[in-house]
């Protein structure tokens, strides 16, 4: 948006346009005060109840098969609750401290910013749909069992709502940001024969998915807490480059950042 408020004795003219300075995502952490304390605890105590039930299920393999996800057992056997019961338990120290760090940093993100219905509880119940939905794919004994698929999910969910929010920066930018970290974090770098990746492939889409669901379903609210701050620019009528300031007030509209009811 812009317009003139220029004298034109002196030939000068006022571009005015818009600049979004804050968004959801970057509002100030002093106000985020209870929602931190919130996020602390509840990433705390889930790395300890997946810490503890490593360590129970460590005692025996058959803690392990017990709330291992078992395609035959789900399936033939009703026992469904093994969809959610995998992620609680690793298969050794050197798996479970491949997927702690990484489950902190996005559950304290998620529920810090989004609040506890998004992580753990709307999180945690996804991913075990995604597991059921590549289930069928593996052979009827083979035993399944890691957070893997529940962090992969997370970081889908975290990079969704990021590109959509954070639209101070180019849409372009932000899809090369978020496909950049996709590839660093989450795609497999060599073929690893005991790794579940179709567990990981679920539960990234899934969780892509989730963050632009959540995106649309709280649009609204969003957008509220944007901050668009005014820019005037006096300009002269006629640039170094021989432009008008009909052109200037061109280049720059396309060169804002989008209003304030755009999506993108």
């Amino acid at each position: 948006m812009s317009f003139d408020e220029g004298d034109t004795s002196t030939n000068q003219s006022v571009i005015i346009h818009h600049k979004l300075v804050e968004t959801w995502l970057s509002r100030d952490r002093r106000k985020l005060e209870d929602e931190t304390h919130l996020a602390i605890l509840s990433t705390a105590l889930l790395a300890i109840l997946i810490s503890a039930t490593s360590l129970w299920a460590w005692q025996s393999d058959a803690r392990l098969s017990s709330m291992a996800m078992i395609r035959d057992a789900v399936m033939e056997q009703g026992e469904w609750w093994r969809l959610w019961s995998m992620m609680l338990v690793h298969a050794d120290v050197a798996h479970w401290a491949s997927n702690l760090p990484l489950m902190i940093l996005f559950g304290y993100w998620l529920t810090q910013y989004f609040g506890w219905r998004l992580f753990p509880l709307t999180a945690f119940i996804v991913a075990g749909l995604a597991h059921a939905l590549v289930l069928p794919s593996y052979s009827g004994e083979a035993q399944v069992i890691g957070a893997s698929g529940l962090v992969y999910l997370m970081g889908g969910t975290w990079l969704s709502l990021q590109f959509f929010i954070q639209r101070q920066f180019r849409m372009g930018g932000r899809l090369l940001r978020v496909l950049g970290v996709m590839a660093l974090l989450f795609l497999p770098q060599e073929y690893r024969p005991h790794v579940a990746e179709r567990v990981h492939m679920a539960g990234l889409a899934s969780g892509l998915a989730l963050g632009t669901i959540w995106f649309l379903v709280f649009r609204k609210k969003f957008r509220a807490a944007e901050v668009w701050l005014e820019v005037r620019d006096e300009v002269d009528e006629l640039d170094d480059f021989g432009q008008s300031a009909e052109q200037i007030r061109e280049r720059l509209d396309r060169e804002a950042p989008s209003k304030p009811d755009e999506i993108h």
